[in-house]
């Protein structure tokens, strides 16, 4: 009995090895992004989500029947035409919702940057790759590096279609939280800023644009104020030239112009990413609730943006995809 035993103990482990080599695939979703404003775009000039396939193997695999999802409860969502993925080559796949197996393959889902699961699956239904939901920002994806590698990182300069260009960044830091929300104040307060992560530097801007790592570090607090009697500064830039008629011609306000305190607020680490920008605005004044009996629209930007050389405003005769500028908007 016991040759018996180990005879069909032999034939048991060579059924395991033959199940093995059946179900080991070579094909890893690579990198993907989930939120694509200027990265690249389709056959249509659209700016679409996508997801890269990379076959690390030394043998092609034909794609015909394998399928992509973004939802743990249809794995099987869209399916692969008949495509082969050569050893060492990439495959770029739209996650746009336009649901094409002709020319570029477009899915039949999007994926929601704010997070969702990635699943890449055989014929035979196995789940050969997954990629656990996580939030992505504009124009940032998430890839293996080395490519294949079971190392993810997120990635400033995405490689759509190419190798991924070396380690990128291990973490992503989200926003800071103030003490106070944005509105309307009747007393003057002191602002405070923190982050989740107390390694962190916060360093901020009162001028619209976007932190970096040389604007000023935020204080332990900031003394928010009325700023009604502050020198105006934007209001006394012209806006027409000298030569222009009267009746088209810039005059300054003949008051002090009320002004709020737009504060932006940014984490830096080293070794992490910071793509979040907090972004608060207020106002203050002892009569502020009987200032305004509409509704209040906040825009805040860089103010070279608006008004330098090639602002959107001192070039208001300009139009087009290249004239458009980045900026936080609150309604109140």
């Amino acid at each position: 009995m016991r040759n018996i035993f180990f005879y069909f103990s032999g034939i048991t482990f060579l059924f395991i090895l033959i199940l093995s080599k059946g179900f080991s695939q070579t094909i890893v979703i690579n990198e993907f992004m989930a939120s694509n404003a200027t990265t690249i775009a389709d056959e249509d000039g659209d700016y679409e989500d996508w997801v890269e396939l990379y076959n690390y193997g030394s043998e092609e695999i034909n794609l015909s029947g394998w399928a992509l999802s973004d939802d743990y409860s249809n794995p099987s969502q869209w399916f692969f035409p008949d495509t082969l993925l050569q050893a060492g080559d990439y495959l770029l796949i739209w996650a746009s919702g336009k649901d094409r197996t002709d020319g570029e393959l477009h899915t039949n889902f999007r994926i929601r940057s704010a997070g969702e699961e990635l699943i890449l699956s055989s014929p035979s239904g196995n789940w050969i790759d997954e990629i656990a939901p996580l939030h992505l920002p504009t124009d940032i994806s998430y890839g293996r590096y080395p490519d294949g590698s079971p190392d993810f990182y997120y990635y400033q300069h995405p490689t759509p279609g190419a190798p991924n260009s070396g380690a990128g960044f291990e973490e992503l830091l989200g926003k800071p939280e103030f003490s106070h929300p944005s509105g309307f104040y009747t007393d003057s307060f002191y602002l405070q800023a923190t982050h989740p992560d107390a390694s962190v530097n916060l360093h901020y801007t009162l001028d619209g644009s976007i932190p970096d790592e040389s604007s000023p570090a935020f204080p332990d607090s900031l003394l928010i104020y009325n700023r009604k009697n502050d020198a105006d500064q934007i209001s006394s830039i012209p806006t027409t030239p000298s030569s222009a008629p009267e009746w088209y011609r810039w005059y300054p306000p003949m008051d002090t112009v009320f002004k709020g305190t737009n504060i932006r607020v940014k984490a830096f680490k080293e070794g992490a990413m910071s793509p979040f920008t907090a972004t608060q605005t207020y106002w203050v004044d002892d009569s502020i609730f009987e200032k305004y009996s509409l509704p209040v629209i906040s825009i805040a930007m860089d103010q070279d943006d608006l008004l330098g050389p090639s602002g959107i405003y001192t070039n208001y005769n300009a139009s087009g995809p290249q004239w458009e500028r980045n900026m936080h908007m609150a309604f109140f």
